[in-house]
């Protein structure tokens, strides 16, 4: 099935569907800007925050948040934020959060190529990237690479990304 998860709540126009909080949380593992100029700010174990410059909102599992844990934060060329996570990947349109982590794991593996418009992704030793209507999947880990069992150490994990002037993907891996 090859359908993203919609996670709807009942907005009022009076009330965001978010918690408004008077500080950030403790571990903030990533930033972004929006073009807006909003910041947004994910934590390690405790969600994702938005500041307006004059509202913080707090964003979690309860609003729809796919996980807690938040690696990653960029905006799609149509102004919606994408959040990759411990647990997948989903979408936030500025009212539900979408979840398109199975969708990902399905994609078809390809050969790197150049885009635009698009956004990219990491996910343990996998990065996908979207380009405003599919998914594509890398996956960047040598083929023969058995991962340890009981462990996490994976030394092909990926935990930055950066996408040059020149539309170039760039990966820090965690050793290779």
């Amino acid at each position: 099935d090859n359908r993203a998860l919609n996670y709807h709540f009942n907005v009022n126009l009076n009330q965001s569907i978010a918690d408004t909080v008077f500080e950030l949380g403790k571990e903030i593992d990533c930033m972004y800007q929006e073009k807006n100029g909003t910041y947004w700010f994910g934590s390690n174990g405790n969600g994702l925050y938005k500041y307006d410059g004059k509202h913080i909102l707090h964003y979690t599992l309860k609003q729809g948040l796919i996980s807690n844990f938040v690696w990653n934060i960029q905006q799609d060329h149509k102004g919606s934020i994408w959040i990759s996570t411990r647990d997948g990947i989903c979408n936030f349109d500025g009212n539900f959060f979408t979840d398109y982590t199975d969708i990902i794991a399905n994609a078809p593996l390809s050969i790197f190529k150049n885009f635009k418009n698009g956004v990219c992704f990491y996910l343990g030793d996998c990065v996908c990237t979207f380009d405003g209507s599919s998914f594509i999947r890398y996956k960047i880990s040598d083929e023969n690479y058995i991962q340890p069992r009981h462990t996490n150490y994976n030394p092909y994990s990926i935990y930055c990304s950066l996408i040059d002037q020149k539309n170039q993907l760039w990966f820090g891996t965690q050793e290779k």
